[in-house]
């Protein structure tokens, strides 16, 4: 068996405009996937508000907004976007209460097995 890689893996790119227009699609569809993902991450983790929007070359609009759109814009308007305090820690406590819980439980499986 052939130890050899079968892909070429990750590799800086130069970032300059794509011509090429299906690779420009791949990329537009892959990039904001990943982007969508860090953005769940940053709302679950750190109680973030969030309002992304992406326009593709295609036009295809992707949104991506935590908690509400109604909020964010309020929010905005109403404080001028400036973030002066923030009391939203009640997400991230629920996360680390969660990890907490299923480390427990793990702890204790791997206990009465031993």
């Amino acid at each position: 068996m052939s130890s050899r890689k079968k892909t070429t893996g990750r590799k800086k790119i130069v970032i300059q405009k794509i011509e090429i227009r299906k690779s420009l699609h791949v990329t537009i569809s892959k990039r904001t996937n990943g982007i969508s993902k860090k953005a769940t991450e940053l709302a679950f983790l750190c109680g973030a508000h969030l309002f992304i929007l992406i326009f593709s070359p295609g036009g295809k609009l992707h949104v991506f907004v935590h908690p509400s759109v109604d909020v964010i814009v309020n929010r905005f308007l109403n404080d001028g976007g400036l973030v002066e305090k923030q009391d939203d820690a009640v997400p991230y406590n629920d996360y680390k209460c969660a990890c907490i819980d299923g480390l427990a439980r793990r702890y204790n499986e791997l206990n009465d097995q031993v």
